[in-house]
């Protein structure tokens, strides 16, 4: 965190990531089924014998309505 950052703002950070936490487990008890992946975008083990580059970069260009 930002040094001079002041304890409302830790506060506020913790009750968002407690907020996040519990809404994760609403939803694994309302989805039973449902696998929840808890970050895509991690390096996987399964995924280092696979060439590919570790950043790709985003395109948010919008398509032509055709």
């Amino acid at each position: 965190m930002k040094s001079g950052v002041g304890p409302e703002a830790v506060v506020a950070v913790e009750k968002w990531a407690n907020d996040l936490k519990v809404e994760v487990n609403r939803l694994k008890v309302k989805y039973l089924d449902l696998c929840v992946e808890e970050d895509p975008f991690v390096d996987r083990s399964e995924d280092t014998n696979v060439q590919m580059e570790s950043n790709q970069p985003f395109d948010d260009i919008v398509p032509p309505k055709g």
